[in-house]
């Protein structure tokens, strides 16, 4: 596949990937606004979650761009690193602001937040693979 016809086929998924984005930005806008990871306890979880489906997203993207192979499955290892290279990096985050610590209760949290992040790595994946991979292959 020529480059032009690659990166026209492109579009799609960077706009997918750029509503993710904005999604999960929005949403953390308000929650941290309005105090919703306070009032709501679990509201965390799915915003691991979905911060996750955006790192393996992203992961995805960046490695199929970089190979210019559609053709080509992608990785559940890149989709997972990448969800817990940020999911990392998030905690590494939380915990430079005093939100988390080096006690058991944080350390628990700590390890869930990151199981949630690669769930959403996961999930990036089976998005890909449904509705990115399957049109990009007809």
């Amino acid at each position: 596949m020529e480059k032009r016809a690659f990166f026209q086929s492109m579009r799609m998924p960077v706009y997918v990937g750029l509503a993710i984005a904005i999604i999960v930005i929005v949403l953390h806008a308000l929650a941290s606004e309005f105090g919703w990871y306070w009032i709501f306890r679990w509201f965390d979880n799915p915003m691991h979650v979905l911060g996750g489906i955006f790192a393996g997203y992203l992961g995805i993207l960046f490695q199929t761009m970089r190979t210019m192979d559609v053709k080509k499955r992608p990785s559940l290892w890149v989709a997972l690193s990448a969800a817990l290279t940020v999911g990392i990096a998030w905690e590494i985050l939380e915990y430079s602001y005093g939100l988390a610590g080096l006690d058991p209760i944080h350390r628990f949290d700590t390890l869930k937040d990151l199981v949630n992040d690669m769930m959403g790595g996961v999930i990036a994946l089976l998005v890909w693979d449904i509705f990115i991979y399957k049109k990009l292959n007809k």
